[in-house]
């Protein structure tokens, strides 16, 4: 990748305006969700810069071979092996989250000096951002679960409102109805937000297509920080293995390709995205954590998934709640993870149609950004 400071040897026209991204490296769905937006930037003709780190690099180059990539280092957030441990890492992990944040608000300021950019777009990094030059931020979350309880939630929403404060506008992926959405009270409040906000509708990188024939019954779509990531694919392994019933599992690990084979367990290291695409259409159910990104995907492909939400993980839980108690998917706790209890799950759940306007909707999204560029960057 090309460093800081440093010019690609990529063919950027220096009369068009250029946008820099960053996304957070939580959890690959930052990636995911933005990959729309950088196409419609790419279909408008802007050059794109891409601020990221190696593993978010491995999914992007492919996609956006023309765009120019910077280094930029991720958050490296490690969770526990329990949901109380993971609280307090979180927790003690908070200085180094604070101090990412003024290093990423230093990177851009450096990279400002010696570049111009007419944009700036930050996904869930809040230290992305210049006061000379228009910037947004992505979040699904104006409100933030902490899992400590609500002074501690409040707190948190006080802090939030100052770091989006920051930017110029705020986008979030998800409906403008609060009853109607996927986020719920995550990306909606009564309470003043200092920033305009622009919901842009459901986002997805992935392509609906016409309904195909199922090929397995179950399909594990694994990601986020470690040890967690690693511990669900271990109790999956071991309530599949002695099974008649297969289960396919994708690990999340961009920086393992090669595929196994272990009694009815198949493991994909990182699929591409027309891979990805494939297998979830080709899969009756989906075995996944309840990440927001993974959430809009499933609702954009009508998937009925199994959601087990990180222990520890506060909004990763409310939104596997909200969807259990809609009917939209069936949940399951991770400490009761096994081959019958996810069964159960299946026959218990009543897997409601997701209604269309919590499809992603490319028209939709490509208005409600051209609109925001008119007030971000007035002709």
């Amino acid at each position: 990748m090309c460093r800081l400071a440093k010019k690609c040897e990529n063919n950027s026209d220096f009369n068009k305006p250029t946008v820099v991204f960053a996304m957070l490296d939580w959890g690959l769905g930052h990636v995911s969700r933005t990959i729309p937006i950088i196409k419609l930037f790419q279909k408008l003709e802007w050059n794109i810069v891409i601020a990221c780190d190696s593993n978010q690099y491995k999914i992007l180059f492919p996609l956006f071979p023309t765009a120019e990539f910077q280094t930029l280092p991720g958050y490296q957030i490690s969770f526990g092996k329990t949901r109380v441990k993971t609280l307090l890492k979180i927790i003690g992990q908070s200085i180094k989250i604070l101090t990412k944040i003024k290093l990423e608000n230093k990177w851009i300021t450096l990279f400002l000096r010696e570049r111009k950019a007419q944009l700036i777009i930050s996904d869930n990094r809040y230290g992305f951002y210049h006061p000379a030059v228009p910037s947004v931020i992505i979040t699904h979350q104006l409100r933030i679960k902490s899992g400590l309880g609500s002074l501690v939630d409040r707190i948190l929403f006080g802090l939030n409102k100052k770091h989006l404060s920051r930017f110029n506008q705020v986008w979030i992926p998800d409906t403008a109805d609060a009853t109607h959405s996927i986020a719920g009270i995550l990306a909606h409040t009564t309470d003043s937000i200092p920033t305009p906000i622009q919901y842009l509708g459901p986002i997805s990188r992935l392509q609906s297509n016409p309904p195909i024939q199922k090929k397995r019954k179950y399909l594990a779509v694994l990601s986020g920080p470690e040890p967690q990531r690693s511990i669900l694919e271990e109790q999956l392994t071991t309530s599949f293995n002695d099974r008649k019933q297969a289960l396919t599992i994708l690990c999340g690990k961009p920086d393992e390709s090669s595929n196994t084979v272990v009694g009815s367990v198949e493991k994909i290291g990182f699929p591409n995205q027309e891979q990805l695409n494939q297998l979830i259409e080709e899969s009756e159910y989906i075995i996944s954590r309840s990440g927001y990104s993974s959430l809009m995907d499933y609702s954009h492909l009508q998937s009925k998934s199994i959601l087990i939400p990180t222990p520890g993980q506060a909004e990763q839980e409310y939104l596997a709640h909200r969807f259990a108690d809609i009917g939209y998917a069936a949940m399951l706790a991770q400490e009761n993870v096994s081959f019958d209890s996810i069964e159960m799950a299946v026959q218990s759940a009543a897997f409601m149609p997701f209604p269309p306007d919590l499809h992603f909707n490319q028209s939709n999204l490509e208005t409600k950004i051209k609109d925001s560029l008119k007030l971000l960057i007035p002709s």
